[in-house]
């Protein structure tokens, strides 16, 4: 039965974990003395005796290692004691078929058009390389020239600038970055024609920010809820464009003041409670509402306080029971 099973599995982890706690570790006849002491060491139950536990050096000492000198193994001269047999790039065989067998999963993503010829092959590069100044950066953005680059690493370079977004912002990418994940950054930028300053999240196309502009845009309209000004798109990226927030997060205040007034503090908790109701009025639930997730509009006491980054949120009409997808 189930219920069986279930106790027999957990007899066996039982038992798997007392050996591991209690018990030696059986040597193949084969293993040299050196060999055996070295892995006993290494196992030692109590962590603070174990091999290593001082430095790596006490590793080094060990007898098993005695005939190697470490000064010709850092600077490479001493020769492999095996070295894998290659036929072709193709070549498997070093591998074991558990793993070679698999289907091929490939991750969810939105490819972006001539995304073979961005570096060299590779479909992805994340925003927080793009949009940070450096060497890559600096060919990304360059502007649109007569004739491109022979290098094909560089042959969509120009296509940055040639988006719709670049057409009427700039992206200042001297600057520390606002915020940034795994597949988006958020940065300041300055609308070309007005010269007013705005902050941008840029966000790659491998996932899907629809229902996050979507959610953000139906909660307009409230004081302390970050304002959305733009959304924009290109082949690889959505460039969401929101009201720049100068004051810094809750949590930088936080550590900078130490603590609130009584007073300070039931206004900011009023502030964030009003919001929180008129977002769950509108059926959404941020999910991500945390210190960080809070922004002050400016530096100065009395400065608005506002929610932002609506990547977890979700529409619950129901009134279900809902948490932060991480957990």
């Amino acid at each position: 039965t189930t219920k069986e099973k279930n106790h027999n599995l957990i007899f066996l982890l039982l038992m798997c974990y007392r050996r591991i706690m209690k018990c030696n570790p059986p040597y193949p006849k084969t293993f040299s003395q050196e060999v055996k002491d070295l892995i006993q060491k290494l196992l030692t139950k109590n962590p603070s005796t174990r091999l290593g536990s001082k430095s790596a050096e006490e590793v080094k000492r060990h007898q098993f290692f005695k005939s190697i000198n470490w000064d010709d193994l850092v600077e490479k001269k001493i020769p492999a004691p095996f070295i894998p047999k290659i036929r072709n790039e193709l070549d498997l065989s070093n591998f074991s078929e558990e793993f070679t067998k698999m289907t091929a999963a490939e991750s969810p993503a939105i490819v972006p058009n001539m995304g073979e010829k961005l570096f060299k092959g590779y479909s992805y590069v994340a925003p927080s390389i793009i949009f940070t100044e450096n060497s890559v950066s600096a060919d990304l953005l360059l502007k649109n020239s007569e004739h491109q680059p022979d290098d094909v690493a560089l042959c969509t370079a120009t296509h940055f600038k040639n988006s719709p977004f670049f057409q009427k912002y700039e992206v200042d990418t001297k600057g520390p970055a606002l915020g940034d994940g795994a597949f988006s950054i958020c940065r300041k930028c300055r609308n070309i024609q007005t010269n007013q300053m705005f902050a941008v999240k840029i966000v790659s196309r491998r996932i899907n920010s629809n229902r996050e502009v979507q959610l953000l845009s139906h909660c307009q309209g409230h004081p302390n809820i970050v304002g959305l000004v733009d959304v924009m798109y290109d082949d690889y990226h959505t460039y969401i464009v929101m009201e720049l927030l100068e004051g810094g997060e809750l949590l930088g205040r936080l550590k900078k003041k130490k603590f609130f007034t009584e007073t300070e503090a039931s206004e900011l908790m009023w502030k964030l409670v009003k919001a929180v109701e008129f977002l769950h009025s509108r059926g959404v639930v941020h999910r991500d509402l945390k210190p960080e997730n809070l922004l002050f509009e400016d530096n100065s006491d009395k400065a608005e306080l506002k929610i932002v980054d609506f990547g977890f949120a979700a529409l619950n009409p129901k009134n279900e029971t809902m948490m932060t997808p991480c957990f």
